[in-house]
């Protein structure tokens, strides 16, 4: 149960990220978000997804993951993190992932809170 619930406020906090930064696109002019990060390739929703998964970045030995499944009521990092985005098609817009992809759920898959 707590896996679930812990995975469902990924969830949520990526929607909430999502609103806001919907939000202060509107109230901001077209000139004002250009050369936000100059120099990287990434837009500005591409940065958004990737700052989420920053929080959650790790690198786990694979006897300290099988004593994490046996012990920790969170999911894994990659699978928090797997999971939130490909419940969110503005993930599969910004990434341009194909049909099929592993992080891009059909519709009729996903999770949606509101």
């Amino acid at each position: 149960m707590h896996v679930l619930h812990n995975d469902e406020v990924q969830l949520a906090s990526l929607f909430t990220c999502r609103a806001k930064r919907h939000t202060r696109a509107a109230n901001t002019s077209q000139d004002d978000l250009l050369g936000l990060l100059p120099g990287l390739p990434y837009n500005h929703s591409q940065l958004m997804f990737l700052g989420f998964a920053r929080v959650h970045c790790s690198s786990t030995k694979e006897k300290t993951m099988d004593l994490y499944l046996m012990t920790d009521r969170h999911s894994p990092s990659h699978v928090r993190v797997n999971t939130a985005v490909s419940n969110l098609q503005e993930f599969a817009e910004a990434w341009q992932c194909q049909d099929g992809a592993t992080l891009k759920l059909s519709q009729a898959d996903r999770c949606s809170l509101w």
